[in-house]
């Protein structure tokens, strides 16, 4: 009967460490844990900006028409626009022309960005460091009781 008591205090023993272990491990997922993690600690986000430059290019304009006024040839010119009216006869011919333009624009996008630190060695592996101390401590306590009771 002992014999039977401790092959079953055993068995409950390891089942007890297996589900705590599980649930442990097991908690939620990384989406929940970095979302709790972030509503917890907003420190952890970092506001960036990406650059998005482009380059728009207009091309030129050329327009001519015909009109009846006296005079020999006049041009006029502005910045990218040049303008001509030349007099043949008795017609005018108006040629205007803007030459080719480039634009340049910068975009600033912002969002978020999650800082990421490295992890020291107790961060890492201190859970699994306490899970080892728990079972030994475990293990001791048992062997104790089996030698007290004499099982």
């Amino acid at each position: 009967m002992n014999r039977e008591l401790t092959k079953n205090l055993w068995l409950f023993v390891i089942a007890l460490v297996v589900i705590i272990i599980l649930l442990a491990v097991i908690g939620c997922s990384p989406q929940k844990k970095l979302n709790r993690l972030i509503k917890k600690h907003p420190e952890l986000l970092q506001a960036d900006t990406i650059l998005w430059a482009d380059t728009l290019i207009r091309w030129g304009i050329r327009v001519d028409t015909a009109a009846s006024i006296h005079f020999d040839t006049l041009i006029i010119e502005k910045e990218k626009l040049r303008i001509r009216l030349i007099r043949v006869r008795d017609s005018i011919f108006v040629k205007g022309e803007i030459k080719i333009d480039t634009f340049y624009y910068e975009r600033k996008i912002p969002y978020q960005v999650a800082v990421v630190k490295e992890l020291t060695f107790w961060e890492k592996y201190g859970i699994f460091i306490w899970i080892l101390i728990f079972l030994l401590l475990l293990i001791v306590v048992l062997y104790l009781i089996k030698r007290i009771f004499k099982l």
